[in-house]
């Protein structure tokens, strides 16, 4: 049990006497306009992050939007190369 407990401090959270497990997390990120010409790369370099089951993002080209179904150390791989190329703006939360 020791050993999976550094693993459990990524997706499991106590609160108001719960114990409640979350594997993966939904954000969505406000982005300055993704050319066209971009777009494949932006989709192919966030494929490349997702091994996990269940992970998704959807590129929303209309709102300036990306939202992202990941684990929390995948989402954090998300977040610094958004930062990296200089696309995001600001970090909401959904759920």
């Amino acid at each position: 049990m020791r050993s999976s407990f550094p693993l459990c401090l990524n997706f499991c959270k106590i609160k108001s006497n719960f114990f409640r497990v979350k594997v993966l997390e939904t954000k969505i990120f406000q982005v300055k306009a993704v050319p066209v010409s971009q777009t494949y790369s932006v989709e192919k370099a966030l494929g490349l992050i997702f091994t996990s089951p269940g992970e998704t993002f959807l590129i929303n080209r209309l709102s300036e939007t990306i939202m992202v179904i990941a684990t929390k150390p995948h989402m954090e791989r998300v977040e610094r190369f958004l930062k990296e190329l200089n696309f995001a703006r600001k970090v909401r939360v959904i759920s």
